[in-house]
């Protein structure tokens, strides 16, 4: 009876000891899982808002590029420039109706493309997780997904610079200011990307009239009538 008794006794202490082993061994696998996760967050926020400024500068640019390929625009539809007899710039006048038509179409064709962007993959190499350098771009990727959604303003810039001897280049811009969001699991971020996308340009040959021709850059205000 008395040996039954220890065999019992022994046995529940070995089915205790099993129990706290496994609970410890859980508790640090916890523990570790926890201190891995917060020190790969910023690491997985950084390569996801890198990745989503890369998308989105695609979509918007195959977004401007589709509109002005289907609108063929021009530089004369935007802008009619008007000389002396002596070949001087007497003013440079801006189609407004043509050029707010133009940033329209583009805002509607940035905003669709946006709206599409959805849900993205990203990925990365167990070497890089482990946050040593030599280790960085090693290994098999892990693979993650993103969801992104955005939005944008448009605006037309007008740009003067210097193309030569009595020459300068006149240059319109598409500036687009995009706030993307960024949503994945764990964790949500957000960026804002600003794209300078040349619409249309020519070398005006003469001087420019001092009223557009000031150090000041944000000119495009001064030349819509």
């Amino acid at each position: 009876m008395r040996m039954r008794k220890r065999r019992s006794i022994t046995t529940k202490k070995k089915h205790l000891a099993g129990k706290a082993f496994l609970f410890i061994s859980v508790l640090l696998l916890l523990v570790l899982a926890l201190a891995m996760n917060a020190s790969l967050k910023p690491l997985i926020k950084t390569l996801a808002i890198g990745r989503a400024e890369s998308i989105a500068t695609i979509a918007i640019n195959d977004a401007v590029t589709a509109v002005l390929k289907d609108k063929q625009i021009e530089y004369s539809d935007l802008v009619d420039i008007s000389y002396n007899a002596d070949g001087l710039v007497t003013s440079i006048k801006v189609n407004s109706v043509e050029a707010n038509q133009l940033k329209a179409d583009l805002s509607n064709a940035i905003a669709d493309s946006l709206y599409h962007m959805d849900r993205k993959q990203i990925t990365i190499p167990l070497g890089t997780m482990t946050g040593i350098d030599f280790l960085a771009g090693r290994g098999p990727s892990v693979k993650l997904y993103i969801n992104l959604t955005g939005s944008a303003s448009t605006d037309l810039v007008s740009e003067f610079s210097t193309a030569g001897i009595n020459q300068v280049c006149h240059q319109i811009d598409l500036r687009v200011d995009t706030s993307l969001y960024i949503i994945m699991a764990g964790q949500n971020t957000s960026t804002q990307i600003t794209s300078d996308i040349v619409i249309a340009e020519t070398v005006i040959v003469g001087s420019i009239p001092e009223i557009y021709a000031g150090a000041n850059d944000e000119l495009w205000p001064n030349l819509v009538e």
